[in-house]
């Protein structure tokens, strides 16, 4: 079977639903037998969020081909009009299936021409956006009241309108409402979706107590995050909410605290570049408090901490700010439940911004900066109550 109709059979199908550069390089596999680069490997990047925001079916391509990555990002971009998942998706001329298909031709090395969207295809099918089983739908119209982007209408049952296949964010809102499994979405369905369980939810004076007593802890023990947890916490985070639900967010975690020591002590070597190259800003964020301290043997920039953990996206991509801060802030309201604290590092996260040695010692992913920085481990003090803090201030219009 040719490459292509391999990536097209599983793009997106179950049970697997692989994204575009996990379905080129599945595809890359059963042909040619290369597993360098393994398809859980590409799980973070289809969807617009490989690197520079490149078309994930094509970065996965020049992955597995990298001598030949020119050549074929060249050949990709004059049959589909963009390297870009955005503006690709902004064109609104090929689905993404087109791109897979396209991405694993120009691999395989076969030629057959420009795109043409085959109808034929699982997934170029863009009316398949939503699929909804008439013998279980009851016709409420929840799916259509919540998709965020209007893209359900009601006839004799839901249906997607006319471009719905590119303003579609996956959200997933549709299927996650539907009270009788009726809906089925191209990227989830049913089965797919975790169920609510309404008696583990809270009730407000628990949730009240539990986030206002949460707090930076800026002393640890000597003892390590089990990985578990780490993961634990990184699966929560997956949830937390990011603009037109793009999940740009990667995460680097340095676990060894020898590293973190030295991650600390680079930003403290930059702290002191600044101190010659912008004495005024040096003065004004008072970072003489951290490099006395560090010269004094006192760690006030990791805190001692085993681990710290960099919140990281593409360096253009608009999301990313806010996307990174809310996900490590759902992160630390969850790390108590398992014992841990949290405490935010702005100066590690704005020195891996700028100073060459940090960056390469975080081996971010290229094209990628930290947006976010926390270090997290087991508390060395306990809290007894919570502090009291500013009233709010509210304007009612």
């Amino acid at each position: 079977m040719p490459m292509k109709e391999i990536a097209l059979k599983v793009f997106r199908q179950p049970p697997d639903r692989l994204n575009c550069a996990q379905s080129v390089a599945l595809a890359w596999r059963e042909v040619f037998g290369d597993t360098a680069v393994t398809v859980p490997e590409l799980k973070p990047f289809g969807a617009g969020k490989a690197p520079a925001g490149l078309c994930g079916a094509i970065y996965a391509a020049c992955l597995l081909a990298p001598d030949r990555a020119e050549e074929l990002k060249a050949a990709f971009a004059a049959r589909v009009g963009s390297l870009s998942c955005r503006e690709i998706r902004t064109a609104k001329q090929h689905p993404c299936a087109t791109c897979v298909a396209q991405a694993a031709e120009l691999l395989a090395g076969t030629d057959e021409g420009a795109p043409v969207d085959d109808a034929s295809g699982p997934s170029t099918d863009r009316a398949a956006i939503i699929k909804v089983d008439e013998s279980l739908c009851i016709n409420c119209g929840s799916c259509i009241r919540v998709c965020p982007g209007g893209l359900i209408t009601d006839a004799e049952f839901p249906v997607p309108i006319s471009d719905a296949w590119d303003l579609c964010i996956d959200c997933g809102h549709c299927v996650a409402i539907c009270p009788t499994g009726a809906m089925r979405q191209r990227s989830m369905g049913p089965g797919d979706c975790e169920p609510i369980d309404i008696h583990l939810i809270p009730r407000w004076d628990r949730v009240r107590q539990y986030l206002i007593s949460r707090r930076s802890v800026r002393g640890y023990v000597n003892r390590p995050v089990e990985k578990e947890k780490i993961l634990q916490l990184l699966d929560v985070a997956r949830y937390a909410p990011s603009g037109a639900n793009r999940q740009v967010v990667r995460w680097v975690v340095v676990d060894d605290p020898s590293k973190v020591h030295r991650i600390a002590g680079m930003t403290i070597e930059w702290m002191k570049i600044v101190k010659e190259k912008n004495p005024t800003l040096y003065e004004e964020a008072r970072l003489e408090v951290f490099v006395e301290a560090w010269d004094g043997g006192q760690d006030r920039i990791a805190r001692d901490a085993p681990c710290v953990i960099v919140a990281c996206a593409p360096k253009d991509e608009r999301t990313a700010p806010p996307a990174a801060m809310i996900a490590i802030h759902q992160i630390q309201l969850a790390a108590p439940a398992l014992g841990l604290g949290t405490a935010f590092t702005g100066s590690i996260n704005t020195a891996g911004q700028s100073y060459p040695p940090l960056i390469e010692a975080l081996g971010l992913p290229e094209g990628y900066v930290p947006f976010g920085t926390f270090v997290i481990g087991y508390p060395a003090e306990k809290y007894q109550r919570i502090p009291a803090r500013k009233p709010a201030e509210v304007t009612w219009r």
